[in-house]
């Protein structure tokens, strides 16, 4: 019996061994590097009719990457090569090879993957030519560099942002907004919306809106965010509980829009899918789901997007507070291998997240384990996104909308585009 007791303490024992804390990783443990991003300070999205400063009249116009935004990406990349390429796990010099970044197509996120970009390989830090190569009537020799102050290139890939399931959370999807729907007529949210009721009476008289609700606050909350970081002035007679409400609010909705194991999945279950696959492969289990490009020696996935993004990826790992995430905010997945296991730290804005059911340092069997009833791939996705009876009803629905096409180009024809000539961001 002593024995028996002897070999269950050694096999407890043994399998406490097998935990790994922060103290046990470095750089020489890292394998792989994944960051989703939200983009940097930017100009207004919403205004309404009171405002001082309306986004047409800021310099960009609606929705663009301040330079304040640009500085905040290039600072986050410096520390990104203090990190990372000081320490050895990239190489100083840019590598096609050990780089894939990636942003949806909107110009805010792009410039900030950009700005980070110039930040983790700034000015001087460009390979020179080693052969002597013609171009025209000049010879470009060994040792002379590409552009001037040998700065580095770094391609950014993006997909049209009517189609992009992977990093604008519930798109192209009719069974999310079939959810969203009931969301939206549940008691939970009917009764939130009763009681925003004062509020609301309060801002429209405050912005001359004539309508409000929970989203009405939202966009208010916005607007009042970037003005406060630029030293706009809102109205006086919005006193300082107000401001707390309407942020308040904000966020409930925030965490609202991410509720639910099916709105998860359409939100984040295709991120959180492609993440998943990115560290298998980089584990050497190469995951047949992962969207191409798959490098072999890929080291640092860069993903460029918006707080609509991070948060809903987030709560699809059950660690989000509902707090809207700031500019920059980041979420950064490293792989970590130490005696022969594979291991996930998760940091949101440089505090480790500890998901439930893992360790901060989480086994990537138990990762993977713990995110699989959410994880999608983009055709399960596609699939479960359709709406029961659609199928249907097709081929009304290809009638339907030939007959639009054929009026809305009689109605273009007459009247030319309209008055704004943009089509709305998301």
């Amino acid at each position: 019996m002593n024995l028996f007791w002897f070999f269950v303490q050694l096999f407890i024992l043994s399998c406490l061994g097998r935990k790994v804390s922060e103290n046990d990783i470095g750089p020489k443990s890292l394998r792989l590097v994944i960051e989703v991003c939200r983009h940097g300070d930017r100009s207004p999205l919403f205004t309404f009719p009171k405002d001082v400063l309306p986004y047409w009249s800021w310099p960009q116009g609606r929705g663009q990457l301040t330079p304040v935004g640009e500085r905040a990406h290039y600072e986050l990349g410096r520390l990104l090569r203090k990190r990372y390429v000081e320490t050895g796990f990239l190489l100083p010099t840019y590598n096609a090879s050990q780089i894939h970044v990636r942003s949806t197509d909107i110009d805010r996120t792009l410039m900030s993957a950009m700005a980070q970009l110039s930040g983790l390989y700034p000015e001087g830090t460009a390979s020179v030519y080693d052969t002597g190569e013609a171009f025209g009537n000049k010879v470009i020799k060994s040792g002379d560099i590409g552009l001037p102050s040998r700065w580095q290139i770094v391609p950014v890939h993006t997909v049209n942002a009517d189609w992009d399931s992977l990093l604008i959370p519930g798109k192209n999807c009719d069974r999310h907004a079939e959810l969203q729907a009931e969301r939206e007529n549940s008691a939970p949210f009917l009764e939130k919306t009763r009681e925003v009721s004062p509020l609301c009476k309060k801002i429209m008289k405050v912005t001359g809106l004539s309508a409000c609700d929970l989203y009405t606050v939202s966009d208010i909350n916005d607007t009042f965010t970037v003005d406060e970081a630029h030293g706009i002035p809102i109205d006086v007679s919005i006193t300082a509980e107000e401001r707390k409400q309407i942020r308040s609010y904000a966020d409930w909705l925030t965490g609202n829009v991410n509720e639910g194991e099916d709105v998860k999945k359409f939100r984040s279950g295709h991120l959180l899918h492609e993440i998943g696959a990115r560290l298998k492969t980089a584990a050497g289990k190469e995951d047949p789901g992962l969207l191409k490009p798959s490098k072999a020696g890929l080291k640092l996935l860069l993903l460029s997007a918006h707080d609509t993004t991070v948060g809903a990826l987030l709560a699809g790992m059950d660690v989000f507070d509902s707090i809207n995430p700031p500019y920059n905010s980041t979420v950064i997945f490293e792989l970590h291998e130490q005696k022969g296991e594979h291991y996930v730290r998760v940091q949101y804005n440089g505090q480790t997240m500890q998901l439930p059911g893992c360790d901060k340092m989480c086994q990537l069997s138990t990762f993977l384990e713990k995110l699989s009833p959410i994880m999608v791939t983009a055709e399960e996705r596609q699939k479960l996104c359709e709406v029961r009876g659609v199928r249907k009803k097709s081929s009304l629905y290809f009638i339907a909308g030939i007959v639009g096409v054929i009026f809305g180009g009689i109605l273009g024809f007459m009247g030319g585009k309209g008055a704004n000539g943009y089509r709305e961001l998301p």
